[in-house]
Order: C-alpha cells, then structure tokens, then sequence
C-alpha cells in the first residue's frame, strides 16, 4: 500500500469551490518516495447522480452544455455534494436545480470513484421515483442546462448505441441501475 507521509496543497483559490489540487509526498511498498497527485473536487464530499424515474419508468435526462469538454451533452441530474446536507438532502437539490421536479422517495444503490487514478471523491447513484413537478425550482446552472426530457429505456439504450449520451458519470450510474434491477434493458 502506499503510505501517504506529507499532503501538500499545489492549488487553492477562495473563489474556486469547485477544486482542490494536491502533490503529495508518498512513501511506496518498496521503501522509495516518490509524490502522487491527487484533486479533490468540492470539499471533498462526494458527488450524487440521480436515476430520475417518471411514473412510466422512463429516465430523466438534461441536456447540459459542459465547458471542458466544450459540448452539449444528455446527463443523469448530477452534481457535489455540500458538506452541511445529507447524500438524500443533496440529491433532492441537484434534483430541484437541474430538472425543476422533486421527490420524497429517493433511495441510494451504490457509489463508485468516477477516475480512481486522480480524483479522490466518490459519486452515490440514487434512484428518485414519484416524481412531482415544482413551480417554484431553483435556477438552474447558470443557465446552462437547456432542457430535461424522459425517454423510456430503448431510446435510452439506443442514445447509448449513437454516442448520443456520452458523459462517463452517466454511463456508470445506467450502468449501476441496470444491474440493481432499476432500470430494464
């Protein structure tokens, strides 16, 4: 295993919340040193991905523009995780912010690391059903996300067999609520 002896801060910015980069100091299985980095988004919490059911089990997806990536793209409603909420409180406000509905039946089905190799922070998949829709929804981000829209599961699946929905987080929560039997391709 390797032993972490120094965590060194390389980036910070106060009016960045978004990110954190660290170099760390690291001791290897074999006794060298060597250093290792690592981001850390947000403070540290994780991130939540919502599986968003309508009452036809059809999925709900945004259509988000992203700007590293420098395109539109069809996501699962996701976002970070703030430190003072619970995973289900933070679910219910990404929900809120980026779809417009809300749901008091949210239930987690697992976690996974979106990039093992750099990112140090998980994402819960959690699965919202009984969905109503809200007339007074937070904005949205920053006006970025254009539209919500419920497909059933062979557009879905068909989106997938286009490169259509092309965002990893996405795929994997899917991917996570297929096998949990959520969602039935």
């Amino acid at each position: 295993m390797i032993v972490r002896e120094e965590e060194i801060l390389e980036y910070y910015n106060p009016e960045n919340k978004w990110v954190k980069v660290y170099f760390d100091k690291v001791l290897f299985p074999d006794g060298t040193r060597g250093r290792y980095n690592r981001i850390v988004e947000g403070d540290g919490q994780g991130s939540v991905a919502l599986i968003a059911l309508s009452e036809q089990s059809e999925l709900g997806l945004v259509n988000i523009y992203r700007y590293p990536v420098n395109a539109w793209l069809w996501e699962v409603p996701r976002g970070m995780c703030e430190l003072q909420h619970s995973v289900i409180e933070n679910a219910r406000r990404e929900l809120n912010e980026e779809t417009g509905y809300d749901s008091e039946n949210i239930e987690e089905i697992g976690r996974f690391f979106p990039n093992s190799a750099i990112i140090s922070v998980d994402v819960t998949v959690l699965v919202a059903r009984d969905l109503v829709s809200l007339d007074n929804a937070l904005d949205a981000d920053s006006g970025t996300i254009v539209e919500t829209r419920f497909f059933d599961y062979q557009q879905v699946q068909q989106m997938i067999l286009n490169g259509e929905i092309r965002d990893g987080l996405t795929l994997a929560a899917i991917n996570m609520a297929r096998v949990h039997g959520v969602l039935n391709f």
